[in-house]
């Protein structure tokens, strides 16, 4: 029989098409959310700007349409280049990725934990530097790395300082420069072998800088300081603006026209320098980077909030154009009804829904401008929101009309749960305790339920018109009268979210990484391991097998044996996922801060296939893959004699793990798993097997 087992990407070679397809992917903003920290075009159609949480995006129509190429989701990019259509480089914390085809594919090219890089250059396909800070038991240094093989090795260079270096800038193999914090300026003239001070200001960082050859050059940093030299950097004369907003990138397309980009700010100059014109000074706006490819067409990048700002001008930089649409307001809550329909809600009185599966998200109109905290719906027709100020929300018509249930400024809501069209709950908090509010007629009339808490009750769920339970911070609470009679339960677990299945499974999470599961109805809870300290916010299960857990740091785990195991989900993002629903076993959606909304298709995660063999083995066993030696694809059987956590991983000839192809507890029996490598270079592989005690390993040869 077959069965899909979930596939933890390790590897930095992913396709883009399979991303397109399965796990997590962005429905708002659009076309993604993550800060983005760099832009690099190299004509007026084809281009690639970097971020947070692994985003590389690409596109090849000047930015209408942008595809993301990668996410390892670990790796913070601060700096992308590219020579040509088809070689470029990302770096950023404890990595540089490089590709030779346009970003099809991105291999790891550097991978170390303690080096953060924040700008990358190359004079050709060979030679580049990268610069940024390395730390050691000592402490924290300014680092320079160098390569001569397109990034295959690095080198660090000869200098000695404990200031963060931010970018670097060649203009031939010899000559370049460096600079960082506390006003740093570093120059070379034999390609990095060594190092000399040309500025010390202490008056604050560097940011960016650029030359046009040999003498002429700019750095700009915080302050509103621009620096230019004429004469390689022997001196530097400061250009006068009126503004003292940090400035974040600097680039010149000839000697005499260039533009600056910072915070809440666009600056323009057609005569090197010697006048900055104002292109946009709104405040909202923190741009990082920003690319021209001639005098009318570039391109800047940052962020509002903490989301991602994309901008294209026509015309030298005198009018913008948004690249990234959606709304960017905190989302609380979401809940769908099945795989097409869904709401969210969220601060200032928003409301948006999808009947398309998320294709589109409309904003509907609450008549509020509270916050609103949870959205429950019973049919496509028939739903509830509560929010702050005691707002409770009706609608009879799937959202195009809402209607206020109640008003009052000395309450606020938290989470609300319905059974049917007439009973519900809802549980927050009033002036000194903890409420719960009921209703048995829709909504006409709410009532107070006794629930003797003094702590703020934060989310609600009930299973019949008995049996529910009521959780706060640090107290869960239960009914089994509908709510006539609440009862404390355990106060020395509590938390933020809590659902259960049925009479008798359910789950709590909060900080700390906590998942807290009960097989009693809430008699006894059981910790279970997470394996992360982050925070939760929300809890949504299908089945008692089946569920998932969202929280802070772009965090979405699921399970698949009732939390016995959680395994991590790439969300692509860091962002703080507030909520979490799913309508079936594959879709559901996550929203949280800054407006993001993502969903999935395939329960969030990748798959590959496995077939299980109706053999009883005797013994452990890992049998040679075949064919051997492959293209591209191979199969693996294995046998386990008893129920056994098994751990199947891939390894190159470094050592560096490729691929988890099994994590999960697997009961007795033989099982063959087919691996695809289609995607990585000939060589010698490593393929291990973990069950228990039993270990071993074997080798494969992938032959293209």
């Amino acid at each position: 029989m077959k069965r899909s087992y979930l596939l933890i990407l390790t590897t930095l070679i992913i396709q883009q098409s399979l991303l397109a397809q399965e796990g997590w992917f962005w429905q708002n903003p659009l076309p993604q959310g993550n800060v983005l920290n760099s832009v690099r075009f190299i004509d007026e159609n084809t281009g690639w700007v970097v971020g947070y949480s692994g985003t590389i995006l690409k596109t090849t129509n000047g930015g209408d349409n942008w595809v993301s190429q990668v996410n390892e989701e670990t790796l913070h990019f601060f700096s992308v280049y590219f020579l040509d259509n088809n070689t470029g480089w990302a770096a950023g914390l404890g990595g540089i990725l490089k590709t030779t085809n346009g970003g099809t594919n991105w291999i790891s090219v550097l991978n170390d934990d303690y080096k953060w890089i924040f700008s990358i250059y190359f004079i050709d396909h060979n030679t580049g530097w990268a610069v940024g800070r390395d730390t050691d038991t000592s402490g924290t240094f300014g680092l320079i790395l160098k390569t001569t093989n397109g990034g295959e090795n690095w080198e660090p260079q000869n200098i000695v300082t404990t200031k963060v270096l931010l970018s670097v800038f060649f203009v031939d193999q010899n000559t370049g420069w460096a600079v960082g914090q506390s006003g740093t300026i570093w120059k070379s003239t034999n390609g990095g072998d060594n190092w000399s001070l040309q500025m010390d200001d202490l008056m604050g960082s560097f940011n960016s800088t650029q030359f046009m050859n040999q003498n002429i050059g700019w750095v700009v940093g915080e302050g509103g300081r621009i620096f230019k030299t004429t004469n390689g950097g022997i001196s530097w004369i400061r250009q006068n603006i009126s503004f003292f907003n940090t400035l974040n990138s600097v680039h010149f397309i000839d000697e005499n026209t260039g533009w600056i980009v910072g915070e809440g700010i666009a600056l323009k100059t057609t005569n090197g320098g010697s006048n900055w014109i104002t292109l946009s000074d709104s405040t909202s706006w923190w741009l990082l980077s920003v690319h021209f490819v001639d005098e009318n067409s570039g391109w800047t990048v940052g962020r509002v909030g903490a989301s991602a700002r994309m901008l294209k001008t026509t015309n030298g930089g005198l009018d913008w154009t948004s690249q990234t649409s959606g709304i960017r307001t905190q989302l609380n809550s979401v809940n769908s009804v099945d795989q097409n329909t869904s709401w969210a809600v969220g601060k200032s009185g928003t409301i948006l829904n999808t009947v398309n599966g998320g294709e589109n998200w409309l904003s509907q109109s609450s008549g509020s401008t509270n916050d609103l905290n949870s959205v429950h719906f019973i049919d496509y027709n028939i739903g509830w929101i509560v929010g702050d100020s005691g707002t409770i929300l009706n609608t009879m018509d799937g959202g195009e009309n809402w209607s206020s249930q109640m008003n009052n400024n000395t309450l606020d809501l938290n989470s609300v749960h319905f059974i049917d069209q007439n009973t519900g709950w809802v549980v927050g908090k009033n002036e000194f305790s903890g409420i719960i509010l009921n209703t048995t007629n829709g909504g006409i009339n709410w009532y107070y339920q006794l629930s003797d808490s003094t702590a703020e009750l934060l989310s609600v769920h009930f299973i019949d018109h008995s049996l529910g339970w009521a959780v706060g911070r640090s107290i869960v609470l239960k009914t089994t009268d509908g709510g006539s009679n609440w009862v404390e339960q355990q106060n020395t677990i509590g938390g933020f979210s809590i659902f259960f299945i049925n009479n008798n499974i359910g789950w709590i999470v909060k900080y700390f990484g906590a998942i807290y599961k009960t097989n009693d109805g809430g008699k006894s809870w059981i910790l279970q391991n997470s394996g992360t300290n982050t925070w939760f916010w929300s809890v949504n299960f299908v089945d008692q097998n089946t569920g998932w857990v969202t929280g802070s740091q772009g965090t979405i785990l699921k399970t698949t044996n009732g939390g016995t195991n959680w395994q991590l989900q790439i969300s692509q993002t860091s962002h703080e996922l507030h909520s979490v629903h799913f309508a079936n076993k594959n879709t559901g959606w996550v929203v949280g801060r800054d407006g993001i909304i993502l969903k999935t298709t395939t329960g969030g995660t990748t798959f590959i296939q496995e077939d299980e063999i109706e053999i009883i083995p005797i013994n452990h066993s890992l049998a040679q893959n075949y064919p051997n030696p492959f293209n591209p694809s191979t199969t693996i059987r294995y046998s386990v004699p008893q129920s056994s956590n098994v751990v199947i991983k891939v390894y190159d000839v470094l050592g560096n793990e490729i691929e988890t192809l099994v994590s999960e507890e697997k009961p007795v029996g033989t099982y063959e798993i087919t691996w695809s490598a289609e995607n990585l270079s000939s060589g010698i592989y490593f393929y291990r097997l973990q069950a228990g005690d039993f270990i071993e390993t074997k080798k494969m040869i992938l032959m293209k």
